[in-house]
């Protein structure tokens, strides 16, 4: 796709011939009525060499000051003499316009000279850099064409054994850091001339890229992070802190950077999952690398009188170019869109502000308003329908990887356990059991299970509060990419709303802290812990889903469940202990520092032989895959179905609602043998009265309904008749339904307390 120049050709002070040149050239400014300056496209020009002038019969006038002959312009940009003139007086020599000031020699593997990069210092205080190769007569031909790709100081890479190697942007950056005993090289050329020959040679290295703090820096790194797909056992990218723009890593040692400083952000930056990149669009020579929703066509009429006539794309065209340009990016979930890269991690892409922006820092965008036009909100709602699509974006891995999830970082090799077993240790479990049941908490919320098949977790206490429950909570959500913190009966609906936002995609641990109700039930998140997929309102954009892959965590003192709650639970007890004022800032330090050894470690523990159990629960896929890890499977399922039995309490609950409805009919002046019909709307307000759970009136109806067919409850059986509307009809032991008249006034002395009733 081609478009038009910028606005030095837009403005008309230039003549057809000039306006052709100008196009051709990069970093085009205007410095003068007819006069202009520009990247000279014969050698690696980082400073506008190139000055441009208008001659009398409106051809272009050329000259580099940095020396590069007429003709060596020419063949760089293709023009013709009837298009471009030397200047008057052009200078053969490239000797006589400054000096060098660096020589920097590439060679091959065995030692020989390829070509030399140089820095020359001009005469007007302006840098250039050159390459020249021998010529064999023992001179030099100004140009590195035609020479072998590889990167600086390539026999000392090759020859030195330590495994981390640093790519930087120059040799002088190189210098600085060999300097400090460090392995180092670049591509000559500077940003944007890395190639995938460079990267072959650093094969098996753990690669750390020190990018320079400009957009050419960036735009170099991402290439070269991409390049290493495959080659490099691990890339880091380290963002130097405190760099003034376009500032290097020569820049922060001289402003009182350390080696030691330098290896400690090394070893802090995240290794890159370079799996999940995608490889960057290489912009082919002399093609434009904009985007846009038009196209300029300058167009000569039969007095040769040219006309630009902009054509306007349409939305399958401009989806083709968006895609062969960001290789099919931006991505989405559901509808909503994100971008991933290296340095900045994920970024959700809310509207097309958002959009436009991300494509700004890819590449150049011109967007044409018109009425034929797409608009770039129509773009964007395009790509929320059809971009490449994810059931969930990952900020941690799977083991093994779920199909449709996108991941951020890479797995990591299996660990031994001794990373995980000193976090384990940090804790204080009532039993052994119990120690191998945290193991397994942490390795749940890194299994990658089908959705909807992972039990809940209760963490309680027999000593009460001071066990380092919570903490627990918080540093397993820590390590597995974060933590939902709900509390206790919260509306559902919002819970759901929370789970399907963008940002909560990733997070993979739910916790229900600090419940403090004598008996925990609630009807709904029992459902949420088994469904295989959460949908719901999302804020601002509708109905939305992801998969189930959340662990929920409830810490509770004193563990009294629902049967269908216990039913779904896996209970850890925990003593309390003695900790430390900075016990918690600790545990959280250790899991940061050891993070990547942390998650070798659940995966070796979630790829060892497992044991086998005689029997499945409800939870078979989770025994198989995760409890028959443990060292005693069979013992852990013993001490888990015992738990989940002892802590039922369904039986009690039917009493205590039986109980607390007759409290209430005998405050409301009933007899104790009066039948009564009550309204569900009213019963659903007694129910979360006595039981401490938030539902609604449909959901308690259901349960009150349940619980009277297995006889739980034995007072209220469902009114078969609607005369009355949806009721529940109290039958007190000792009541005769033959002989006694059903009362029907309850709403009424409801309304009338105080009333004498008959």
């Amino acid at each position: 796709m081609t478009v038009s120049a910028g606005s030095t050709v837009a403005n008309g002070s230039a003549s057809v011939a000039v306006s052709r040149v100008l196009n051709r050239l990069e970093g085009v400014k205007q410095t003068a009525p007819a006069q202009w300056s520009a990247r000279c496209p014969a050698h690696d020009d980082r400073s506008a060499s190139l000055s441009i002038g208008q001659g009398d019969d409106g051809r272009a006038l050329l000259c580099c000051h940095a020396g590069c002959s007429f003709g060596l312009i020419l063949a760089a940009t293709g023009l013709t003499g009837s298009e471009v003139a030397p200047p008057k007086t052009e200078r053969k020599s490239t000797s006589s316009k400054g000096r060098i000031v660096a020589e920097y020699a590439y060679r091959d593997a065995n030692g020989k000279l390829i070509f030399q990069a140089l820095r020359k210092q001009l005469e007007d205080g302006r840098k250039t850099f050159l390459q020249r190769q021998p010529d064999g007569g023992g001179g030099w031909t100004w140009n590195a064409k035609g020479c072998a790709v590889v990167p600086y100081r390539l026999p000392e890479l090759l020859a030195d054994p330590e495994p981390t190697a640093f790519v930087v942007e120059g040799e002088k950056d190189v210098e600085s850091l060999v300097k400090l005993g460090l392995v180092a090289t670049c591509n000559a050329g500077g940003a944007g001339k890395w190639k995938p020959e460079h990267a072959k040679y650093l094969r098996g290295r753990r690669v750390v890229v020190l990018p320079d703090n400009d957009e050419a820096g960036r735009n170099h790194r991402d290439c070269v992070v991409h390049s290493l797909r495959g080659v490099a056992e691990s890339v880091r990218v380290v963002e130097l802190p405190g760099l003034p723009e376009k500032g290097d890593v020569s820049d922060w040692l001289a402003g009182g950077g350390t080696r030691e400083a330098l290896l400690e952000l090394v070893e802090a930056a995240e290794p890159i999952n370079l799996e999940a990149l995608s490889e960057p669009k290489q912009s082919k020579a002399g093609e434009s690398d904009a985007i846009a929703n038009a196209v300029e066509v300058v167009t000569t009429d039969a007095e040769g009188v040219e006309s630009k006539i902009t054509a306007y794309l349409t939305m399958p065209e401009i989806r083709s170019e968006l895609k062969a340009a960001t290789d099919d990016w931006p991505r989405r979930v559901g509808s909503s869109l994100f971008v991933h890269d290296p340095t900045h991690g994920v970024a959700w892409l809310d509207n097309s502000h958002a959009t436009f922006g991300w494509l700004a820092s890819q590449r150049r965008v011109r967007w044409f308003t018109g009425r034929e036009a797409v608009t770039q909100a129509q773009l964007h709602a395009e790509l929320e329908r059809t971009a490449p699509s994810y059931d969930a974006v990952e900020n941690v891995p799977h083991f093994p990887p779920m199909p449709r999830h996108y991941y951020t970082v890479a797995s990591p090799n299996a660990g031994d356990g001794s990373a995980l077993r000193k976090l384990v240790d940090r804790f204080t479990p009532s039993t052994d059991i119990d120690r191998d049941l945290i193991a397994a908490l942490f390795a749940t919320t890194f299994w990658g299970g089908r959705p909807g098949t992972r039990p809940a977790f209760v963490l309680t206490s027999d000593a009460g509060r001071g066990a380092g429950k919570t903490t627990l909570a918080e540093m397993v959500g820590l390590l597995a990419g974060g933590l939902l913190a709900f509390e206790p009966g919260e509306d559902i609906e919002r819970i759901k709303q929370r789970l399907l936002s963008p940002v909560a995609t990733g997070k993979r641990v739910a916790l229900i802290d600090n419940v403090k109700r004598a008996r925990f039930s609630w009807g709904e998140l029992e459902a949420l812990i088994t469904t295989p997929v959460l949908s719901g309102k999302q804020l601002y954009v509708g109905e939305a889903q992801r998969p189930n892959t959340l662990t929920w965590i409830v810490t509770i003192n004193g563990v009294s469940l629902s049967a269908d709650m216990a039913q779904r639970a896996v209970i850890i007890k925990l003593d309390r202990a003695e900790y430390s004022s900075t016990w918690k800032e600790e545990t959280a330090s250790y899991i940061e520092h050891n993070r990547t050894a942390l998650m070798a470690d659940v995966r070796g523990l979630l790829e060892s032989e497992p044991w086998a159990l005689n029997q499945a629960s409800r939870w078979g896929a989770w025994e198989e895959a995760v409890l028959c890890r443990l060292p005693e499977p069979g013992e852990a399922q013993r001490v888990i179905l015992e738990r989940q039995a002892a802590c039922d309490a369904d039986g009690d609950e039917g009493e205590l609602i039986d109980e607390y409805v007759a409290e209430q009919l005998r405050a409301l002046g009933y007899l104790s043998t009066a039948i009564v019909r009550i309204p569900n709307r009213i019963l659903a307000k007694w129910f979360i009265e006595a039981t401490g759970e938030h539902m609604k009136t449909q959901a308690v109806t259901r349960r009150i309904n349940q619980m009277a067919t297995e006889g739980q409850i034995r007072t209220l059986k469902p009114d078969p008749s609607r005369a009355n509307g949806r009721c529940f009809i109290y039958t007190p032991k000792g009541a005769d339904p033959l002989t006694q008249n059903t009362m029907n006034d309850l709403e009424n002395r409801l309304e009338h307390p105080t009333r004498q009733h008959s």
